[in-house]
């Protein structure tokens, strides 16, 4: 890998779901890669709802733009995105309808599409969706890595 190899990490920060400690013990951090974290409440679904959540979009399209002309991919490389959902976000309350578990999981791709569309096809997008099993919280795959490790 190369030293310029980055990633940018999509989640939500609601505290009550300890989603970094999954993406650490699950090895979503590669080895030899730098990465980001953009945070938010429900930042997972503000490219999902574009229209709903203008302003939530408007910032996470720029964060994204600003990433990859910032800090641009090496030739012939490319940036991973991961974007990690989770059951019952609370910020579902910004939207008409309370969406069921399929309906979000969906929202997360719908997101990971729009990245796709954004970046021009210059990052490597993947997404997960958080899950809640007693004490532990698992990351279900609904696209997963194009990147080699």
């Amino acid at each position: 890998m190369d030293e310029h190899d980055s990633d940018v990490f999509i989640l939500c920060a609601d505290h009550r779901i300890h989603i970094w400690s999954a993406v650490k013990r699950q090895g979503l951090l590669l080895p030899g890669r730098k990465f980001d974290k953009l945070s938010g409440y429900g930042v997972q679904i503000y490219l999902a709802y574009p229209r709903e959540l203008e302003r939530d979009y408007n910032w996470i399209a720029h964060q994204l733009r600003f990433g990859t002309k910032t800090f641009p991919p090496v030739v012939n490389r490319k940036k991973r995105v991961v974007l990690i959902g989770h059951r019952k976000c609370g910020y579902y309350s910004n939207i008409p309808k309370r969406p069921s578990e399929d309906e979000e999981k969906d929202d997360v791709l719908r997101s990971a599409e729009t990245v796709s569309r954004l970046s021009h096809g210059t990052m490597d997008v993947e997404a997960y969706y958080a899950i809640r099993d007693g004490g532990e919280v698992f990351l279900e795959t609904l696209l997963g890595s194009a990147i080699n490790v």
